[in-house]
């Protein structure tokens, strides 16, 4: 998603944002998971975890633009795969 959001000499630098932004949050958010839980409970941790997940949803919503759908790569067109491997029209 990062790539489609910036500008294309941007996308080096927004992949790598947002891979370090993924290990910030390990480095940061276990510690910080384990002090709530042992302060106040699991309960808690988990009741933490799913308001910030929440509120951060809701503020990438506001602030992310609306992007416009993908198109089918070459050669896809309107054809889908069954799991026997066998490609079928729609």
């Amino acid at each position: 998603m990062a790539p489609r959001l910036v500008a294309p000499r941007d996308i080096a630098l927004a992949v790598s944002v947002t891979v370090g932004g993924v290990a910030a949050a390990s480095v940061v958010g276990v510690p910080l998971g384990t002090l709530v839980s042992n302060a106040f409970g699991w309960r808690a941790a988990f009741a933490t975890l799913a308001g910030g997940a929440v509120l951060l949803a809701a503020g990438l919503l506001l602030a992310l633009p609306r992007l416009p759908r993908p198109e089918n790569p070459a050669g896809t067109g309107d054809r889908t795969a069954d799991p026997s491997g066998e490609t079928r029209g729609r």
